[in-house]
C-alpha cells in the first residue's frame, strides 16, 4: 500500500479547495463581494466615459448612391453599328471604381454644389499641400471631400456603391447623388475628350493630305502643259479624239453600205420596167411614188370592172388603159428621180467616209507620238488619284467622329439614387454602451481580484501549515475493524505553568494483524486553560495558530 492510502485522510479541510497553486471559485466571489464599490466605480467610469462620448461627438449620416457599369460599346451612328461587342477586359471595373475618387470627377461635383462655402468640406488643410496646386481651396475641398466619399463593389458584378457621409441627412443624400451624376457624366466626357483628340488629330493629318494631293495634281498639270497633252472627261483629248474618230468612222461606213444598197436597188427596179418589180418599191421611203402605186392601182381595178361590165372593145375600157399607161410612165419618172438621188447620196455618203479615216489616221498616228509621255502622265495620275481618295476617307472619318461627339453614351447608370437616411451612421450609442459595460466590468473585476490577492496570499499560506485531521474524523473504506491505540501517558506539566490538555490525533488506519500504533503525547508551547478542543470551523484552520503540534510518529507498516 503506498502512503497516501496509509494516511487515509485529505490535507485540506471539508470545505474544499483547489490545489495549493490555484484560488477556489469561493474566494474569488468573497474577494469580489468584498470589492462591490471598485467594480461600481470602474463601471459608472466607462459608461459616464461612453455617454459623454454619445453626447459630445458630432452626428454623422451615410448614404449610397449604386450605379451600374455596362461595359459594352454603345454605338449610336458610324459605320461600325454592326460590329460584335469586345468582351470586358480583366480589371475594367475595378479601373472604373478608382475615377469615381478622381480629383477632376470631385472638382465637379465642388463646383456644382457650391462647397467651396461649405465648412464642412473646406475644412483645413497643410499649406505644403495646398501651394503646389493653382487653386488651394478647390484642392482642399476635393481633399476633404475624397475623406468623406467611399467606393464599394458589393459582389463580384458591375454595381458599385457610392457612400457619402456627412454631417446633416440631406447632404450626404445629395453629395452622393452629386459624386455618382459626375461620375456618370465624367465617363461620357472622357469619350467626347477621346473624340476630340482624335478629331485633332485627323484634322492635321486631313490638312497633310490635302497639302500632298494638290502637289501630285500640280505635277501632273505641269507634265501635261510641257508635253502638250490634254485631258478631257478624265481621258487624254488624243485618245478621245481617237475614240471618236474610231466611231465616226464607223458610222460613215454603215451610211455609205445603205446608201450604195439603196442606189441599187433603184436601180435595179428601173431596169426591170413592170409592176410586179415595181412592187418592191414598197422600202424606198418616196411618198410620191406610194401615191403614184395607189394610182395605178385604182386604174388597173376600173379596167378590170369596165371590161366585166362592157366587155374589152368599150370607149371606157380604152380609157381606163390610156390611165393605166399614165400612171406608169409617171412612175418610171418617179423611180429614174430616185435612182439620181440615190447615187448623189452614195457618192456623199462615201466622201464622207474617207474624209473620217483620214482623222481617224491623224488621230492614231498623234496618240502614238505621245505614247511614252502618257504612260508618264499615267502614273502621276494614279498617284494624285490615290492621294485624293486617301484624302476623302480622312475627311469622311473626320466627319464621321465628329457627329459620334455629340452622340456619346455614358458606360455608368444610376439605378438606385441616395435616399436621406433616417439614423444617424455615428455615434452608435448602442454599441458605445456594450462595449463600455463590458469593458466596465471587465476592467472592474480585474482590479477587485487584484485587490484582493492579500487575502489569497493568507488562504495559501494557511494552507501551506502541516495540520491534522478535525475531531470526529473517520477515513472512509471497507469495513473491517480498526485498531485504536493505547492512550499515551501524558507528561507533568511545567511547575512555573499551568497544565494543559494534551492534543492527541486519531489513530491511523492500521491493517488487521498489524500492532497497535502509539500516538506521542503533544504538548503545548504555552500555558493555556485546558478546555476541550470545540469542533473546526467552516472557514479553513488557518486561524489555530496558538498551539504548535509535536510530530506524529508511527510505525512502519508493511504495504
Amino acid at each position: 500500500m503506498s502512503d497516501r492510502s496509509v494516511r487515509g485522510h485529505p490535507t485540506r479541510s471539508a470545505a474544499g479547495h483547489a490545489d495549493d497553486d490555484g484560488v477556489d471559485l469561493a474566494t474569488v466571489l468573497t474577494i469580489l463581494r468584498r470589492q462591490w464599490f471598485v467594480i461600481l466605480a470602474i463601471l459608472a467610469l466607462f459608461l459616464g466615459a461612453a455617454a459623454a462620448y454619445a453626447v459630445l461627438t458630432p452626428k454623422t449620416w451615410r448614404t449610397s448612391t449604386r450605379v451600374l457599369l455596362d461595359p459594352r460599346e454603345k454605338q449610336i451612328v458610324g459605320i461600325d453599328l454592326s460590329k460584335a461587342p469586345n468582351s470586358t477586359e480583366l480589371g475594367w471595373v475595378e479601373t472604373r471604381l478608382e475615377l469615381v475618387k478622381a480629383f477632376g470627377t470631385l472638382a465637379v461635383v465642388v463646383e456644382r454644389e457650391g462647397l467651396l462655402d461649405d465648412p464642412e468640406v473646406t475644412g483645413t488643410a497643410p499649406a505644403a499641400d495646398l501651394a503646389a496646386t493653382e487653386d488651394p481651396r478647390v484642392a482642399n475641398a476635393v481633399r476633404n471631400l475624397s475623406e468623406m466619399v467611399v467606393v464599394e463593389r458589393p459582389k463580384e458584378n458591375n454595381l458599385i456603391d457610392i457612400t457619402v457621409t456627412a454631417r446633416s441627412p440631406e447632404k450626404a443624400a445629395r453629395l452622393s447623388r452629386a459624386v455618382a451624376r459626375a461620375f456618370v457624366d465624367g465617363l461620357a466626357q472622357s469619350k467626347v475628350d477621346q473624340i476630340q483628340q482624335a478629331n485633332g488629330l485627323l484634322a492635321r493629318q486631313v490638312d497633310a493630305m490635302r497639302a500632298k494631293m494638290l502637289e501630285a495634281e500640280t505635277k501632273v498639270e505641269e507634265y501635261k502643259r510641257a508635253n502638250g497633252i490634254a485631258v478631257t472627261r478624265g481621258s487624254l483629248v488624243d485618245e478621245e479624239t481617237l475614240r471618236q474618230s474610231n466611231e465616226n468612222l464607223n458610222n460613215a461606213r454603215t451610211k455609205t453600205q445603205e446608201a450604195k444598197e439603196r442606189w441599187e436597188h433603184l436601180r435595179q427596179v428601173l431596169r426591170s420596167g413592170d409592176l410586179q418589180t415595181q412592187s418592191q418599191t414598197d422600202g424606198v421611203g418616196s411618198t410620191v411614188l406610194s401615191r403614184l402605186k395607189i394610182d395605178a392601182a385604182a386604174a388597173q381595178r376600173r379596167r378590170t370592172e369596165v371590161e366585166q361590165q362592157f366587155g374589152p372593145k368599150h370607149p371606157r375600157v380604152a380609157a381606163a388603159i390610156s390611165d393605166i399607161e399614165r400612171t406608169r410612165g409617171l412612175i418610171q419618172e418617179e423611180l429614174k428621180s430616185l435612182v439620181a438621188t440615190a447615187e448623189i447620196d452614195y457618192q456623199i455618203a462615201r466622201a464622207n467616209e474617207d474624209n473620217v479615216r483620214r482623222n481617224f489616221d491623224r488621230a492614231q498616228t498623234r496618240l502614238s507620238d505621245t505614247g511614252q509621255a502618257s504612260v508618264a502622265l499615267q502614273d502621276l495620275v494614279n498617284e494624285a488619284a490615290a492621294r485624293r481618295e486617301l484624302y476623302k476617307s480622312f475627311v469622311s472619318r473626320m466627319e464621321e467622329t465628329n457627329l459620334q461627339k455629340n452622340t456619346q453614351v455614358s458606360d455608368a447608370t444610376i439605378v438606385s439614387p441616395a435616399q436621406v437616411p433616417l439614423r444617424p451612421f455615428s455615434p452608435r450609442v448602442t454599441l458605445a454602451l456594450a462595449l463600455a459595460l463590458v469593458a466596465g466590468l471587465g476592467c472592474g473585476i480585474s482590479v477587485a481580484l487584484y485587490r484582493g490577492r492579500g487575502m489569497v496570499a493568507a488562504a495559501h499560506a494557511a494552507h501551506a501549515r502541516p495540520h491534522g485531521p478535525p475531531p470526529g474524523y473517520a477515513p472512509l473504506g471497507p469495513p473491517y475493524q480498526v485498531p485504536v491505540a493505547a492512550p499515551a501517558a501524558v507528561a507533568e506539566p511545567v511547575p512555573a505553568a499551568a497544565p494543559v490538555a494534551p492534543v492527541s490525533t486519531p489513530p491511523a488506519a492500521t491493517p488487521p494483524g498489524a500492532p497497535p500504533a502509539v500516538a506521542a503525547p503533544m504538548l503545548a508551547a504555552a500555558a493555556v486553560t485546558p478546555a476541550p478542543i470545540p469542533a473546526p470551523p467552516a472557514a479553513p484552520p488557518a486561524a489555530v495558530a496558538s498551539v504548535t503540534p509535536a510530530p506524529i510518529s508511527a510505525p512502519p507498516v508493511a504495504d
